[in-house]
């Protein structure tokens, strides 16, 4: 709901391995625009990271993991999301665990599949536009 507030921490380990991640907002349309920029935890950046947002807009809001430039090394993020409602006092933690995850009804890899699917079309969108006139080239 709007002016609610939802904070996140998230941890990897071992020491010297990172993850990234962001916080997107899923559309109606299927588009995933980004409510915090992209960011990494653990290597040379600081982790854990904590981070808190104010809701403007209701909807499903996506906390992905990005670890697609460290396949082989093994590691383990951990993760807290509370979602606080507007004016309530009392935060209730969300979810929580070893993998990220929506809620339990959805599968990890429907979400993962649907986040890379949207994506690589909203790349190949933008490759097949042509640039706006009066566009810088």
């Amino acid at each position: 709901a709007p002016g609610s507030r939802l904070r996140w921490r998230i941890t990897v380990q071992p020491p010297g391995t990172d993850v990234g991640f962001s916080l997107l907002r899923q559309m109606g349309d299927g588009a995933l625009p980004m409510v915090e920029a992209y960011r990494r935890c653990g290597g040379t950046e600081e982790c854990p990271v904590i981070g808190v947002t104010t809701i403007a807009e209701p909807g499903t809001y996506v906390l992905f993991f990005d670890n697609s430039f460290s396949w082989i090394t093994p590691k383990v993020v951990s993760y807290t999301v509370i979602v606080t409602t507007g004016g309530s006092a009392d935060p209730s933690p969300r979810a929580g665990g070893a993998a990220p995850g929506p809620s339990p009804e959805v599968a990890p890899e429907d979400v993962a599949g649907a986040l890379l699917r949207a994506q690589r079309e909203q790349q190949e969108d933008a490759a097949a536009s042509p640039p706006a006139e009066g566009a810088d080239e």
